[in-house]
């Protein structure tokens, strides 16, 4: 199905859809369904607030120049309202999510994430406020829902990441077309495009995308429907979904335990703290989202004994004996995966 998409765009001028996905495939060196998504999420900009829910766009590589500010400069032209910034202060970001489409560039530095988890994280469902005091001490509401898209290096937060479509991106070696933002006229499209939708508010789902999946997913599946793309919009959700599940998270596992041991500077934790610890996530900060995967102590253990790693009985602080995890026992496993 995908293939076709690409044959279709090649071919057809007409469809508004196939010509975002023309346009991307020319300056972008990316797999087909994430190009399809990207351009959905294109289009879910000018419509987002017929749905409930607004799904962030995760743009991700493993290196610098593998074409995130490209799709950013894309986005910019084509975008509901776009405002591209890069380290935006809480409060500018702020005043600016709920009447802009957000283009967050360069967001490598996980305390510009901490720093605006409330915006991004609340800003992604219909009714999300954040508080800020008024000039005479009232507390005041202000809205944040609306559009983000984010570009960086490596993963964002577990608890962003489960709110995003993700995109990968990769160097590339193919002689791609530069995007020149100045020549493109493509607004006028999309905002006539948005005038006149008819969007079903609830679009049949394949039956494994369920809970915050089909959130994500069901504005972008109508807007498929609506070009009459909505099998290969579903193939591609799927797509999407398998490539979540297919993650091994026992690295990020891995990670996580080493930012807790560093956090509270502990040689030795209880199971039980180190478990609460990585459950409670206040800061969005480490990567497996453990509450909404269901990783329990026993799971946690079991993933720990692949690497190698085992609780042991202690008496901590001198205390009644209990299982505890070790530092010395996970330090070589840190070494040969960070």
């Amino acid at each position: 199905m995908i293939p076709s998409i690409r044959d279709a765009a090649a071919k057809d001028g007409t469809n508004p859809l196939l010509q975002m996905y023309s346009v991307l495939s020319k300056h972008i060196d990316a797999q087909p369904h994430y190009l399809l998504g990207i351009a959905l999420w294109a289009f879910h900009t000018h419509i987002y607030n017929q749905y409930r829910k607004t799904p962030r766009l995760a743009l991700l590589s493993p290196v610098h120049n593998c074409g995130k500010s490209t799709v950013l400069d894309i986005l910019n032209a084509m975008a509901w309202n776009s405002k591209r910034v890069v380290d935006p202060t809480v409060a500018s970001a702020r005043d600016l999510a709920n009447n802009h489409t957000l283009l967050l560039d360069e967001v490598d530095n996980m305390s510009i994430i901490r720093r605006m988890r409330s915006i991004l994280n609340d800003g992604h469902s219909v009714g999300g406020c954040v508080t800020k005091l008024g000039k005479d001490g009232e507390v005041l509401s202000i809205p944040v829902y609306g559009p983000v898209a984010l570009a960086g290096i490596g993963n964002l937060p577990a608890t962003l990441m489960s709110r995003s479509v993700v995109i990968r991106l990769d160097r590339s070696k193919k002689d791609l077309e530069r995007f020149k933002p100045n020549e493109q006229h493509y607004l006028p499209a999309f905002y006539n495009w948005a005038g006149q939708a008819n969007l079903n508010p609830d679009p049949m789902m394949p039956a494994q995308i369920v809970g915050r999946e089909a959130d994500k997913w069901r504005p972008l599946i109508a807007i498929a429907d609506s070009f009459n793309w909505g099998a290969a919009a579903r193939e591609v959700a799927l797509q999407f979904i398998n490539e979540i599940d297919a993650l091994d998270i026992k690295e990020s596992v891995l990670h996580d335990t080493q930012r807790v041991f560093d956090e509270l500077k502990v040689d030795i934790i209880t199971c039980d703290m180190l478990h609460n610890k990585l459950v409670e996530n206040k800061e969005g900060e480490y990567e497996v989202d453990y509450a909404d995967r269901k990783i329990g102590k026993f799971k946690l253990g079991l993933i720990l004994r692949d690497f190698r790693i085992w609780s042991r009985v202690h008496r901590y602080n001198k205390g009644k004996p209990q299982k505890c995890w070790f530092r010395q026992d996970f330090e070589e496993m840190w070494e040969r995966y960070s």
